[in-house]
């Protein structure tokens, strides 16, 4: 009986083998029509590798390549640096060869664009980016209008990432009969919508992609698997694979043959463009980073958020289903960076302290997200208020009353966050001394009060410092930034190399900058270039001071003296000290820019003469060979004079007056008020002509005047003041 039924069996398996055997093996023999009709296509030509040159050829381009850079950084022949690097570029082969040379021709090209014009330089700069997207460029030598007709053309291209299942399919752009290349493929494409063609073997798919301009556009996984084709070897037979192979090698599989075991869980499938991204679901930080493959996961709906430096936040809710893998493909997006100020009302004194201003977009940080996430986990019976006044900083504000200790001892705060590992302690001191805040290893951030709060109670400002596990407390924006002073197109001050982004930064505007109404600010992103912002054009002019003649120091930097005299600082007041007996004016001028409206005083001095004249000059030229000026003698008289290149004219002649201090050793206080063309005139405290100067320029150089064959003549305490 069990002999009978080993032979029944078999013969019905190979019963079906032949029938199987009759339905696949035609395939597989020549004269198939479908194996005619794909031989008759025709061929399609992929690209092939890159070319390798020899040698020689190799220490040519080496050698054109440094004769290129050679003639453009050396020699700034620029045209000749253009002759020579397109030589080079024929016989660059790797990307890095080429990227140089494209690198080095743009400048050259940028450096000839009034003659030349732009379109050369575009289509190099396109090919650049072609070549190499990621490429960094060497920002020390590259001309500010030069970086930013780069980033220009740049945003008009975006990465396009290709992906198949299997890979190894050719790739096809735009009806093109040249392959790209092979899944997984990455290229560098205009904006736009481009057309794709993906084969492998007989399997075909088309589709269309919108390319997003400065971004990375990550394709779905095509899939491009058919029905299996193997053959198997049973019995020395030939057999499909597939559902028959299964059934004749009985494969009943799982659970020892009691069927398959029904998955209880699945899983997220989560990539990035960029990649490594932390991911967080449903509020927790998994400690994984794009791209990766989340398994385990309940069924049902589920968050996922991810968090990358310089990039907004990317938050998707999926729905898992047990036994299927949910796919989430992200395209990250930069922040962007917003300067407030300086804006284009904005106008800076040389020497003052000014306040640079930004602010980052696109964080998913916000006053609710904050509270729900930090605020309302510290808990203080101190804590009066905390809220956030800037996307990376909070404003604590400590009620007055609990800090009444007596006889201004110090009192302790301890502020913790519930759950998070967050702590703050601070130290407070009602003396005025600085407060220091420090913390525990664990915590967020840490800062410095320069004044009590409890007595002001204007809150302590605390920048956020956060770590990679700390990003659930809201600080999800651009880390360090770099602060740059353009003057036109034209870097002229990195104000900051790298500073926390705290969304302000004090700077001391440079007095040596010349007067301008060009310039701007940039503030980026220290960790990726692509992060920045550019503010308005505004005006620097010359700002205001006091000058007590106490060093040489600012003299010697900031005065100019003209003609033959010897003007020196001595015993606190600037002194003529050495004289000429030419009968002409002598100066001494402050050279750091151009008063238009301001208020402008000194105290002027004699030794044991009265026959000596002295005063301050005012709307002078850059050299100080023009000006105008008022003048005082202790015998009791003033004049105001114009002097143009040595030739003078009279705007108020001598005249008598008593506010002024007459007699050997003695000081007089000269102060004049300007508003355009018009004019007050003061000595020690008191009116004496108000004039409207015709033809005065409306703006020019302030300094100090006497004549050459004077000696002794002090002046001293000089104020300048900008009038709004």
């Amino acid at each position: 009986m069990i002999i009978k039924r080993i032979t029944h069996s078999r013969a019905m398996i190979y019963s079906l083998i032949l029938s199987l055997l009759f339905l696949t093996v035609p395939e597989l023999l020549s004269g198939n029509p479908r194996l005619a009709a794909e031989e008759e296509k025709p061929v399609i030509r992929v690209k092939g590798e890159v070319k390798t040159v020899s040698a020689a050829l190799q220490q040519r381009f080496q050698q054109l390549l440094a004769e290129g850079k050679r003639l453009y950084r050396d020699e700034m022949d620029y045209n000749g640096a253009i002759q020579i690097l397109n030589q080079a570029l024929n016989l660059a082969v790797s990307k890095e060869q080429k990227t140089e040379v494209y690198f080095y021709l743009s400048l050259a090209l940028y450096a000839t664009l009034e003659e030349r014009g732009d379109a050369e330089f575009n289509e190099v700069v396109k090919s650049l980016v072609r070549v190499d997207y990621y490429y960094k460029l060497d920002e020390s030598i590259c001309p500010s209008g030069y970086l930013e007709l780069f980033r220009e053309i740049k945003e008009n291209f975006g990465v396009l990432k290709i992906r198949s299942k299997p890979a190894g399919a050719d790739v096809y752009l735009n009806d093109s009969r040249t392959a790209e290349g092979k899944t997984p493929l990455t290229i560098v494409a205009p904006a736009g919508t481009i057309k794709i063609q993906l084969k492998k073997g007989n399997k075909e798919i088309e589709d269309q992609l919108f390319v997003l301009a400065g971004q990375e556009t990550l394709s779905r996984e095509y899939e491009l698997k058919g029905k299996s084709s193997m053959i198997y070897i049973i019995g020395g037979l030939a057999v499909a694979g597939g559902l028959s192979a299964a059934l004749l090698l009985g494969g009943g599989g799982g659970n020892g043959g009691g069927g398959e075991v029904t998955p209880s869980t699945g899983s997220i499938q989560v990539n990035s463009i960029p990649i490594g991204a932390a991911v967080w679901l449903d509020g927790n930080n998994l400690g994984q980073e794009t791209d990766c493959t989340l398994t385990d996961i309940s069924p049902g709906s589920h968050t996922v958020q991810l968090i990358r430096d310089d990039y907004e936040d990317y938050v998707e809710t999926v729905t898992v289903t047990a036994g299927q893998t949910t796919t989430i493909n992200a395209n990250l997006t930069l922040h962007t960076i917003t300067i407030v100020s300086p804006d284009s009302q904005t106008k800076w004194n040389k020497g003052e302290q000014v306040e640079i201003t930004w602010d980052v977009s696109g964080s998913s940080i916000s006053q609710n997200s904050l509270q729900s996430n930090f605020i309302n986990s510290l808990r203080s019976e101190n804590l009066h208020s905390l809220s956030l006044i800037r996307r990376n900083a909070i404003r604590l504000k400590i009620g007055a009353r609990n800090f009444s200790a007596p006889g201004g001892s110090n009192q302790r705060i301890d502020m913790k966050s519930r759950g998070r590992g967050i702590s703050f302690e601070s130290h407070t001191s009602m003396g005025g001394g600085e407060n220091n805040w420090r913390s525990s290893s664990n915590t967020i951030g840490s800062g410095l009060l320069k004044s009590p709060v409890g007595t002001s109670n204007n809150g302590l400002i605390l920048p956020f410092r956060p770590t990679h596990q700390q990003k659930d407390a809201g600080i999800l924006v651009v880390t360090k930034v770099r602060i740059e002073l353009l003057d036109g197109d034209d870097l002229v001050d990195v104000i900051i190399q790298e500073t926390d982004n705290l969304g302000q930064y004090t700077w001391t505007v440079d007095p040596w900058l010349s007067d301008g109404t060009e310039y701007r600010i940039i503030v980026l992103s220290v960790t990726d270039s692509n992060v920045y912002a550019v503010s308005d054009y505004f005006e620097i002019r010359a700002g205001g001071f006091e000058e007590g003649f106490d060093t040489d120091d600012r003299v010697d930097e900031f005065f100019e003296e003209t003609h033959p005299n010897l003007w020196e600082v001595q015993d606190g007041a600037y002194e003529v000290t050495g004289n000429v007996s030419l009968n002409e004016r002598s100066t001494s001028h402050y050279t750091m820019g151009n008063y238009t409206d301001f208020t402008y005083e000194v105290d002027c001095g004699n030794e044991d003469r009265t026959a000596v004249w002295y005063g301050i000059a005012f709307r002078g030229n850059k050299n100080f060979s023009s000006y105008y000026f008022f003048y005082v003698t202790p015998e009791g008289r003033y004049q105001i004079r114009a002097n143009k290149k040595g030739t003078e004219r009279e705007i108020v002649g001598e005249t008598a007056h008593t506010a002024i201090n007459t007699g050997a050793h003695q000081w007089n206080k000269l102060r004049v008020e300007a508003v355009g063309q018009n004019f007050n005139f003061y000595i020690n405290g008191q009116l004496v002509a108000s004039r409207t100067i015709e033809g005065a320029p409306e703006e020019g150089r302030i300094g100090l005047v006497t004549r050459t064959n004077y000696l002794n003549v002090k002046f001293d305490d000089m104020v300048v003041g900008i009038l709004e």
